[in-house]
């Protein structure tokens, strides 16, 4: 699935999401703190899911997982055009954060082994070039667990935005029926006799709130670099993997 496009056309991106990302990713190579910000959104959504795949994929010995992830932030999300360079790529974040987390760790044992590198080609053109960071078993079994890790930290975040914003307008009890009948398997009329809700009130409620957690999913993935006109695939993406 392809989440951008390259060139200066962007009117197919979310308005709101669209300016926020384009703005900050052009501006970060000259302004510390919009850079910090980026830098730390990276982190927080993609430490986890990049720890389980540098423990899973073939040059997880090298050392231990989180010192690895954050050897890979240090090295990559320093430098000012990283981001940048994903912005201009063709391809979604957990896939270009995972080539370069490997391409990371090939750096690392060449390092460690004392070897100069092959062929003569720098990390950086074989990232550009679209190197198949992907061609050992453990690596492919790594990715697969890379992006069900994603998955389930992107619709964890969507609940919690939504079960807020749902509570702060005084409509908690849609999140609860939600989580009774989506999540827990109760049927609505049981769901309404528990929390004190008429019967016919509960279906009405949990789809409000099904509906906020897509619409802050569909933010979520606007931030990474997702389409509007490929949104829909990519929610669906989402819940594969967390189905997994």
């Amino acid at each position: 699935m392809q989440t951008r496009m390259a060139g200066t056309n962007y009117d197919h991106f979310p308005s709101t999401e669209w300016t926020w990302l384009a703005t900050r990713v052009m501006e970060a190579p000259r302004d510390a703190s919009v850079a910090a910000e980026l830098r730390a959104r990276v982190m927080a959504r993609y430490a986890e899911p990049l720890r389980i795949y540098a423990k899973g994929s073939s040059l997880g010995w090298l050392d231990d997982a989180e010192a690895l992830v954050n050897g890979f932030f240090a090295s990559r999300l320093a430098r000012d055009e990283y981001l940048v360079k994903w912005f201009e790529s063709a391809m979604p974040l957990r896939r270009f954060l995972a080539n370069g987390m490997l391409l990371y760790l090939r750096e690392e044992r060449r390092a460690r082994m004392r070897r100069e590198r092959r062929d003569g080609a720098s990390l950086d053109a074989m990232h550009e070039q679209g190197a198949d960071a992907l061609a050992a078993p453990d690596d492919a079994r790594a990715f697969r667990e890379l992006e069900r890790a994603w998955a389930r930290s992107v619709l964890g975040e969507a609940c919690e935005r939504a079960r807020n914003e749902l509570v702060a307008a005084g409509k908690a009890y849609a999140w609860a029926v939600f989580e009774r009948h989506f999540l827990e398997g109760v049927t609505y009329e049981d769901a309404a006799r528990e929390l004190g809700l008429r019967p016919e009130s509960a279906r009405p409620a949990a789809r409000l709130a099904q509906a906020k957690v897509r619409d802050w999913m569909r933010w979520l993935l606007a931030l990474e670099g997702v389409s509007e006109r490929e949104m829909d695939e990519a929610i669906a993406d989402v819940q594969r993997l967390v189905a997994q």
